[in-house]
């Protein structure tokens, strides 16, 4: 049974769209893939929680400030999840080609 419900994945899936844009996926693999990356980066966001009412912390000369609900909704290299990068890597669907 699937966790997240086809609004979370739809919400998702279309983030990830943007991440990779201009491309989509074509192909069964392509598609295939899309999907794992999907599945990945809703559990790496379920699993990043951080304690209610925190939005930066200080740790030495190290500052981190996070969103207003721990997370941003824009996806980048530093926030997508390593498995879900990796899918997406696998599948060419990181490949922007030659501008």
């Amino acid at each position: 049974m699937d966790p997240f419900t086809r609004e979370e994945r739809e919400e998702m899936a279309d983030r990830l769209l943007l991440f990779i844009f201009p491309n989509t996926p074509k192909t069964r693999e392509e598609r295939r893939a899309f999907e794992k990356a999907i599945t990945y980066q809703l559990r790496h966001e379920k699993d990043m929680t951080y304690p209610k009412g925190v939005s930066s912390f200080t740790i030495g000369h190290f500052t981190m400030r996070m969103e207003e609900n721990g997370q941003t909704d824009r996806l980048t290299r530093s926030t997508i999840s390593a498995a879900a990068y990796a899918c997406l890597l696998r599948a060419g669907l990181l490949y922007k080609g030659i501008g």
